[in-house]
This record gives structure tokens, sequence and C-alpha cells, in this order.
């Protein structure tokens, strides 16, 4: 398993330059949700785009599968000024990958963002996020992802001598 995963949130369809195509980062908060604790101005409110997770397992590696989920529902919080002050995405499926921030109690949340007003900084002083990692801006491992992407797609095909190849052993259907 990775040490750490890393989330970029991104404008769907930015594969071979997902440096230009981050909108924002996020922490895996569980298997299908994403939150994303300083949000952009509106950016990812637009119903007309189409916007997925990118998710990094660290180190970068061929044999870590990078993911990219669409995301199916944006649940965000709004000031009385307007400006939002944190969001939830709901994915698409779930990710392979664990969720980045651990159990805590509603009340200290709830607290910590009462003194601070940011769910970041909440999050950090519960010890529920990496206080070594910021959010922005975006992290320069974006500039490896196609090529990892590309290695992984490649490691995925499997060419054998049709008179050797093992068939049975690849279809559970296929009786001896």
């Amino acid at each position: 398993m990775p040490n750490e995963v890393l989330v970029s949130v991104q404008v769907t369809g930015m594969e071979l330059a997902p440096w230009e195509g981050e909108v924002t980062s996020g922490l895996l908060a569980s298997e299908d949700l994403v939150v994303v604790p300083d949000p952009p101005p509106e950016e990812l409110l637009d119903p007309s785009r189409a916007f997925e997770a990118l998710i990094m397992p660290m180190p970068l590696q061929v044999d870590e599968l990078i993911e990219r989920i669409e995301i199916f529902r944006i649940d965000v919080a709004r000031r009385d000024d307007g400006s939002l002050t944190n969001m939830v995405l709901k994915l698409s499926r779930w990710s392979r990958y664990a969720p980045t921030i651990p159990d805590f109690e509603e009340s200290r949340l709830a607290e910590e963002m009462r003194i601070h007003g940011s769910l970041f900084t909440a999050l950090i002083n519960i010890s529920a996020a990496p206080a070594k990692r910021s959010l922005s801006p975006p992290p320069p491992e974006l500039n490896d992802v196609p090529e990892v992407e590309k290695q992984q797609r490649e490691s995925r095909i499997r060419i054998h001598d049709e008179s050797e190849w093992p068939i049975c052993s690849i279809l559970p259907c296929c009786k001896k």
C-alpha cells in the first residue's frame, strides 16, 4: 500500500496536462468522499462542466494504480457573504485506497471550526489532516502523472504465444 494518497480535483479530459486541469486539492475522507476544505470560488459549481478526482498514491509508481473517478455530487457550505467554506465531493465509485482522514469526534471538529473558521485548520488541529502538506499549489507530482499512467496501461497488456496461452488458467468457467 502507498505511504500517502494525494487527491487532485480535476477538470475532466486533462489527462495529458493534469497540472493545468487541477481546480483544487482535497482529502480522501472515505472510499467515495473527498473533502475540499478551502474550495475555489464557484468553479466546481458550474453544471456545464465535468470534474473528476485524480487519486495518486505516493510515491508514484507503476504498480500503484492512479485513479480517475468522476465526481457524482457536490455538497457545499456557503457563508452569508456568499463565500464557500468547505465542500464534500461524492465519487461515482469507490476508490481502492483507504481514507486519509482518520476517525474524529464531531464536537472537537465543531469547536475547532468555531475558533478558526477553516476546515483545514480544524482537521490539522484534531490530527485528522497532515499539517506537513499544503493543499495548494498543485503538487509537482502532477507533472509525472501522464508518463506513469502510460506505463500503467502498458503493464496491463500481456501478449502470449497462441500455442502456449493458458486460457483455462484465466477463464474461471473453463473446466478441465
